[in-house]
């Protein structure tokens, strides 16, 4: 038995909260299983984020470890990745705002206070979600066109994919998150985001985050954007800028445990499969992080 199957096995009341909170959403939600069906949405959706919380997506060894346990509900592997599918395309945004919904509350019940009016402070970012190698490209069968060439300044290289704008708190859990072509501006993530945010909250961003438009634009929603400043704009107090700087850690460890959730490279054959593990792993992430936070 590998490392992995005993971690799981050794922490089996993890995976029965998983159940337990999937299912609450799902019932929330008014989804109802088909009276044809052995397996339910419950199961379906538990299975898939427990291959990215221990498999690294992998949804194949993810099945195979909960029909070996007699966990959950027997089921053949084309017809779970149809249900999967089924499943995410058509509720795959809501179910995650409904998971934000259920944090909210339990969280509530664990701090005994109203958790969106005691954290008004929120961190943007976005990360370039790689579909193929450069070399690769004109091969690429998943996405097509120049708009899904990204430049990285980090790295100093070009990379091919999509581009996962995030929105974090300050206790590192992502509450909202917009997918764009990566030749897509970071900024434009605010344009992609819903920002339901409450009045009063501010977003620290980074430099790319500089747009007096935008500014003016959240400001009327009662949304104050703190971007740190380039170096030819007005200077601030060094304490506001260390603020900044170490606030801004917080969605970059978030960046950097999500891509550890999807793995290497993420593998589909379409873009709705890319699109969905994305989800997935977020929906994970956020899951991990919650158990970690109670």
């Amino acid at each position: 038995m590998n490392t992995k199957t005993k971690t799981i096995k050794n922490d089996d009341i993890n995976i029965i909260g998983i159940f337990c909170i999937v299912d609450d959403v799902l019932k929330n939600l008014g989804l109802k299983d088909d009276v044809r069906v052995q397996a339910s949405n419950s199961e379906i959706l538990t299975i898939a984020i427990l291959a990215f919380l221990f498999f690294g997506g992998n949804f194949k060894k993810a099945l195979s470890f909960v029909l070996q346990h007699n966990l959950f509900t027997k089921i053949s592997y084309s017809r779970f990745l149809r249900r999967l599918r089924d499943l995410v395309n058509n509720w795959g945004p809501t179910i995650f705002f409904a998971f934000l919904r259920i944090f909210d509350e339990l969280l509530q019940q664990k701090t005994g206070k109203e958790y969106n009016e005691k954290n008004k402070t929120f961190i943007i970012d976005a990360k370039i979600i790689k579909a193929c190698e450069n070399v690769r490209i004109p091969r690429c069968k998943k996405f097509q066109g120049e708009e899904f060439r990204g430049y990285i300044p980090s790295k100093r290289e070009y990379a091919y994919g999509v581009k996962l704008h995030v929105l974090c708190d300050e206790k590192g859990i992502i509450r909202e998150y917009a997918i764009s072509p990566a030749s897509d501006h970071d900024i434009k993530g605010l344009y992609f985001l819903p920002l339901n945010l409450p009045s009063g909250s501010q977003i620290i961003g980074d430099k790319a985050y500089n747009s007096r438009f935008y500014e003016e634009l959240l400001k009327q929603e009662g949304i104050e954007l703190r971007p740190i400043r380039r170096k030819n704009m007005k200077k601030e107090g060094w304490i506001e800028k260390l603020s900044k700087r170490v606030r801004r850690k917080v969605v970059e460890t978030v960046l950097s445990v999500l891509e550890k959730v999807m793995g290497i490279r993420i593998h589909a054959v379409t873009v709705c499969g890319f699109i969905m593990k994305i989800v997935l792993a977020i929906i994970s992430y956020n899951l991990y992080r919650f158990f970690k936070i109670l």
